[in-house]
């Protein structure tokens, strides 16, 4: 069905809903019938939105639901790590800068942790930092981006740690750590029962989720399993 079919279908079952009166609507108070009416006209609206859960643009056309944020984040593959390098910069892409700078203030790309159709990218020389939050929409074009700064409190790489953590003092929404020398993989087990696998590059693990949260543990195991490094309840 192409999109003109499929805005004028949602148009025309709006139209065909009766949306109940006033009158109606108090007297579905005193009587069963009357509340067979709400929830008839409730479920109609319902019905109709799911059918139509792409949304119109002002021109009638469909908008593509973007996907949504999984606890597992994408590949890092080609693709979103050139997406990173374009929209943050790579240190020599020149029309990508902030000031006189690349957004990125020249540091080289270390690891990007994608979700959904956002993505958090880390770029350090192992010292200065510079994170980059950005989105795109179902086509691929990035739509907004915001960088940060800093420098890391610890260069040691050999162990796990807990270097960033943007959010509060105990509630967070992106982590970013050394993930040390044995790991190949690092969860982090959030207070709302999330179990959030990290990306992994470089030395350091980053993971990113909706909302703030409380992180419980932050766990690092080795290719065969074992834990190689543990933090209880990280916090600054």
């Amino acid at each position: 069905m192409d999109d003109d079919a499929l805005s004028e279908r949602i148009r025309s079952a709006f139209a065909d809903i009766s949306v109940p009166t006033r009158p109606e609507l108090v007297g579905a108070r005193k009587n069963r019938g009357g509340r067979w009416l709400l929830l008839r006209a409730a479920s109609l609206v319902v019905a109709v939105l799911l059918a139509g859960f792409l949304l119109l643009r002002p021109d009638g056309s469909a908008v593509q639901p973007v996907d949504a944020w999984t606890a597992v984040p994408l590949p890092q593959d080609s693709v979103l790590i050139a997406r990173a390098e374009a929209t943050c910069g790579n240190g020599v892409v020149s029309d990508k800068t902030l000031a006189s700078r690349p957004i990125d203030f020249g540091l080289p790309f270390s690891v990007v942790d994608g979700r959904g159709n956002g993505a958090v990218a880390l770029f350090t020389d192992g010292t200065n930092n510079a994170t980059c939050r950005f989105y795109w929409d179902r086509s691929g074009t990035v739509g907004s981006a915001t960088s940060s700064y800093g420098r890391f409190t610890s260069t040691d790489s050999s162990r796990l740690d807990f270097l960033i953590g943007a959010g509060g003092s105990d509630s967070f929404d992106m982590v970013i750590g050394h993930s040390g020398t044995l790991a190949t993989t690092v969860d982090v087990e959030l207070e709302s029962g999330a179990d959030v696998t990290a990306s992994l590059g470089h030395g350091f693990y980053l993971a990113w989720w909706p909302e703030r949260g409380k992180i419980l543990r932050i766990v690092a195991r080795d290719a065969t399993g074992a834990i190689s490094g543990e933090l209880d309840q990280p916090h600054f």
